[in-house]
């Protein structure tokens, strides 16, 4: 085998190589199976380069003139339904058509300039289109795509550069004869891997666009939603505002119409929010018919913040309460609202949706479809933070309940106290192991705070009168409570290194 045989084999075994991939190809559902035209015309090219490693004639010629216009406009037919452009098919059969006569008829006539010419005409045609369509006119272009696009458009260049050369400048376009060796296989390289990465890249977009995505909706998910939070609270100097939205009557439509209704119903609500929403706010479906609006940047003052969330809210509610139809069927449903609204500085995240969750649980248990803010909630007796963790809130009510109790009882005894003792040693153990295997930001000087809080029980003589008993558990009961504002409302989770 002579070099340029070798040459033309490498090239071959190249655009093969491509063809054979695209099998590994496979396309989002409904997708319009461009990934054939690719195969196609990839294995095209591999027979139009094949044939001259063989002795070549005239008919191995026009078969790979033949094969490299299948190749060209093959791939025209792949940019069309890649970018999903609608193109008659009439237009490129027809210029394929009539490249094939064309080409045929000039190595008929022995005439390779004319052949070359050829080319040059139609080659440039396909390329601009292909690499259109790659730039403009695809909607979702990735890094890849527009990799492609330019390929395409430098190609056709290069291919009017030489046509132009071949009649001015003989010299010259014999010397870019061997620059054009090495351009072509380059070309159909680049265009190659670029286009199968182009597969990879939309299909990691929609591994992560549906990771974050309600399926059902479309709207952001619970996952998303505590991300933009958390970004929200590390980031802004500004009030801003959490709602809490809860549907009315959802569960008698599911009951009534049937779960497929009530799907429709939650994606019809779920477009008239996104469409209500302002494009910089985050919107989320939570779970079921919960939904949650961010809105980040309201004012920086907390009057002016209040007013826009209720404005917001209101919207919200209006947009809600809109009738639905479905053909027959006419559905109407309202939302309670609650709304917590953040100053600047705030961290804890869990708190902040307890608030806001607490708030809406209230508008529904008021009335239902009204609005509810989460700090006009009437406040709990108990000294001790909600900081949003179920099992310390609990053991937080828990403790405030037996410190009233003491307080309220006529006579403290001293097994009353080591009660005591030993239910605020229990809390602080399960706390700081709580905090730990929840990755919250419990400090050093909280968990000696705990200690202190504890050692105050061994300067207290249990013996003595109960008035100086009462007198010690309502100091007990101030210093737990500074505990409370000091260290535990500062317990959040700890941001994560990226």
């Amino acid at each position: 085998m002579s070099v340029e045989q070798a040459y033309y084999f490498s090239v071959a075994l190249i655009n093969l190589v491509f063809a054979l991939a695209g099998t590994r190809v496979k396309e989002h559902e409904g997708s319009s199976n461009s990934i054939q035209f690719f195969m196609i015309s990839f294995f095209a090219y591999f027979i139009s380069w094949f044939v001259y490693v063989f002795e070549v004639n005239k008919t191995l010629e026009i078969i790979g003139a033949l094969t490299a216009s299948t190749f060209v406009w093959g791939m025209v037919m792949f940019g069309a339904k890649r970018c999903a452009v609608n193109i008659p098919w009439q237009l490129p059969i027809g210029l394929f058509t009539l490249q094939c006569f064309t080409q045929i008829y000039t190595l008929q006539q022995d005439d390779l300039t004319h052949y070359f010419h050829v080319s040059a005409a139609f080659l440039p045609i396909a390329f601009f289109a292909i690499g259109y369509m790659f730039l403009k006119l695809k909607v979702e272009r990735n890094p890849s795509d527009i990799a492609v696009g330019y390929a395409y458009i430098a190609m056709a260049l290069v291919v009017i550069g030489r046509s132009i050369l071949l009649e001015t400048s003989p010299e010259w376009f014999a010397q870019s004869s061997l620059y054009s060796q090495i351009i072509w296989p380059a070309f159909c390289t680049t265009i190659g891997v670029f286009a199968l990465l182009s597969y990879t890249e939309e299909a990691q977009k929609r591994v992560v666009k549906e990771s974050n995505t309600d399926l059902l909706t479309g709207l952001n998910n619970r996952r998303l939603f505590d991300v933009e939070l958390s970004n929200f609270l590390a980031s802004s100097p500004n009030y801003g505002a959490l709602i809490f939205f809860d549907l009315d009557g959802f569960k008698p439509i599911n009951d009534k119409y049937g779960h497929n209704i009530g799907d429709r119903v939650l994606i019809e609500l779920g477009i008239r929010l996104k469409k209500s929403v302002p494009s910089n706010q985050i919107l989320a479906r939570l779970g079921g018919d919960e939904f949650a609006l961010l809105l980040t940047d309201i004012g920086d003052v907390q009057s002016e913040a209040r007013r826009q969330a209720k404005k917001i809210a209101q919207r919200m509610q209006k947009v809600i309460k809109t009738p639905i139809r479905f053909g027959e069927y006419t559905i109407q449903v309202t939302s309670s609202i609650g709304i917590h609204i953040i100053t600047p500085g705030s961290q804890n995240e869990v708190l902040i949706l307890t608030e806001a969750d607490n708030a809406m649980y209230q508008s529904k248990a008021i009335k239902k479809g009204s609005i509810t803010f989460s700090d006009d909630l009437a406040k709990s007796g108990y000294l001790t933070a909600k900081i949003g963790v179920s099992d310390i809130d609990q053991e937080h009510e828990e403790l405030d309940g037996l410190i009233h109790s003491l307080l309220n009882s006529k006579t403290i005894t001293p097994e009353n106290i080591r009660s005591l003792k030993r239910g605020l040693k229990r809390h602080f153990n399960s706390e700081e192991k709580l905090s730990s295997e929840l990755e919250l930001n419990m400090t050093a000087e909280h968990i000696q705070d705990h200690h202190k809080i504890l050692t105050l029980f061994s300067d207290i003589d249990t013996k003595s009168d109960s008035y100086l008993t009462t007198e010690f558990v309502t100091m007990l009961s101030e210093r737990v409570s500074q505990h409370t504002v000091e260290h535990d409302q500062l317990l959040c989770r700890v941001p994560q290194t990226p």
